[in-house]
């Protein structure tokens, strides 16, 4: 919204999945100068039941049929069929048609496949989540290397540098003594959604072999999700429960203040967004290594510098690992440094921004030419 060479607007369903926090929808009422959105509303409309993903949003097509704008970036799931109206809509109209996706992961096949590349390759740019969609798509000698830039992902990382600079030692020892009865033991924490996808239960058991072997550690989960009240039941089960702390959820200075009190973060199933959370705070993370199953935003660890990557669901090799990193503090504090180097160079949303401007102006330039 504060950028000087085009204008932005967002269009969206107010309203969120799941519970997820959105955005204020009163902020489509205030100007941009003073903090609102240029923001027009379309519906959701769950075509088949919300079991299959199939989406229609009420209202795209007649806000994309007015002769005002230049170009339009989609959310590119193949399962919105107001999108694919919608792109040839604008496609007719003369304009740039951008895809903001996580491409191929790596997992896709046979029909599915084909459906995929017959959506993306109808996009001037796809905006790319990390660089294993771009090379997976490069090399199926598909797409013009200008149809590929790579986007990442980010949080806003401002809160976080104002947070991380009032962030005193006496502060940050206090705020972990206030969270366990022994502030000096490492803290690894858990950030994000508590669902079936992030595999909470896995750190919980690597944590018990830990138990057992004596080594001392605090886990702190902040979240809220549908797997919330049976990983409480699995820790007293495995009597790891006095040395967890099931924070609940957190947003906005609160969880940036717990990260920044932590000492590694660990997500043993797809990590998503929660690897940008942690490394903002300097946390390096820790996941697992099966890559055609994970996130994208798994780019950003960097094996033994910003995180590290266990064996793909195996408990004893995530116990390994953890170890491997709160035994050794100096490690930590190296990668701290490497962690907030790697989020200031590419997974911020100043990067984001040069990045979506870049893939305009080259996509305006190739409607010229043709």
């Amino acid at each position: 919204m504060q950028d000087e060479d085009w204008d932005f607007e967002m269009i969206s369903d107010s309203a969120t999945v799941e519970g997820i926090k959105g955005i204020d929808p009163e902020l489509a009422k205030l100007p941009t100068v003073e903090g609102g959105l240029r923001w027009s509303f379309v519906q959701n409309c769950s075509i088949f039941g919300k079991r299959l993903p199939f989406l229609w949003q009420k209202g795209l097509i007649k806000r994309l049929s007015r002769d005002d704008y230049d170009a339009v970036i989609f959310l590119g799931s193949i399962y919105f069929i107001s999108t694919w109206v919608a792109m040839f809509k604008a496609r007719r109209m003369g304009r740039q048609v951008l895809f903001w996706t996580h491409g191929f992961l790596g997992k896709d096949g046979g029909v599915l496949s084909r459906i995929r590349h017959a959506f993306y390759r109808r996009a001037d740019c796809c905006l790319l989540y990390g660089e294993r969609a771009k090379n997976i798509m490069w090399d199926s000698g598909l797409y013009r290397l200008e149809q590929l830039k790579v986007i990442y992902n980010s949080l806003d990382y401002e809160p976080m540098e104002l947070c991380r600079s009032a962030m005193t030692p006496e502060l940050r020892s206090n705020l972990r003594q206030s969270l366990f009865d022994d502030g000096a033991a490492p803290i690894i924490v858990a950030v994000g959604r508590v669902n079936k996808v992030k595999r909470l239960d896995l750190l919980l058991r690597a944590l018990a072999l830990l138990n057992d072997q004596q080594v001392i550690f605090r886990c702190l989960i902040v979240g809220d999700g549908s797997e919330l009240e049976s990983l409480q039941v699995l820790a007293s089960e495995l009597k790891v429960d006095r040395w967890i702390r099931f924070h609940g959820a957190a947003y906005g200075d609160e969880v940036n203040r717990l990260l920044l009190a932590s000492d590694l973060c660990v997500i043993p199933g797809d990590i998503g967004l929660s690897a940008m959370h942690a490394m903002s705070a300097g946390l390096p993370a820790i996941s697992h290594n099966n890559l055609a199953r994970q996130m994208p935003e798994h780019e950003a660890i960097v094996e033994g510098k910003t995180g590290s990557f266990y064996e793909y669901e195996s408990v004893p090799n995530l116990a390994k690992c953890i170890q491997g990193w709160i035994s050794n503090p100096e490690r930590i504090e190296v990668a701290r440094q490497a962690c907030l180097k790697k989020v200031e160079k590419q997974f911020n949303v100043h990067y984001q921004v040069q990045m979506i401007k870049e893939a305009l102006a080259g996509s305006e330039h190739e409607c010229q030419n043709n």
